[in-house]
């Protein structure tokens, strides 16, 4: 039985803006479907995806749409990072806690505060899941967006 409601388009989504569709990665030391991280002597490599926005923009929060109410494939921690050219980043949220990850009848975070600031690629490293259940982590959508002043 699915908690999702029907497929809902949402702004300043940006993975495709579906909230019933969902992007998943091997944990680090896992191996799912076609996603293998067990490399580096078998403890894997961080889970990390970028996202490019094709030309900078502000930012001062981002929000995390989990895919389902199953905690074991949830994103508990990140880093975020912030970049123009893809290769030199700056901090934006290090090792950060997303709220009411553990919480399955929360599905989306709340709006998380970065200081606010101009990129056109945002890194984001998973850094705390959970280490037994699953294979993988799920997002079902990424949000980045600038509170109005």
């Amino acid at each position: 039985m699915s908690i999702r409601p029907s497929p809902v388009l949402r702004t300043n989504a940006h993975f495709d803006g579906v909230v019933a569709t969902y992007v998943g990665m091997a944990k680090p030391g896992k191996s799912v479907n076609v996603s293998d991280n067990r490399g580096n002597g078998g403890l894997g490599v961080p889970a990390v995806f970028t996202v490019d926005l094709k030309k900078p923009h502000l930012i001062d929060y981002f929000r995390i749409g989990h895919r389902n109410s199953v905690l074991g494939l949830r994103y508990w921690g990140v880093t975020v990072e912030g970049s123009n050219d893809n290769t030199n980043w700056e901090m934006l949220k290090e090792n950060f806690a997303i709220p009411d990850a553990k919480n399955g009848a929360k599905l989306e975070s709340p709006n998380i505060p970065v200081d606010r600031s101009t990129h056109r690629y945002i890194r984001v490293t998973l850094t705390d899941y959970d280490p037994v259940n699953n294979s993988a982590v799920q997002m079902s959508e990424f949000y980045l967006g600038a509170s109005k002043d």
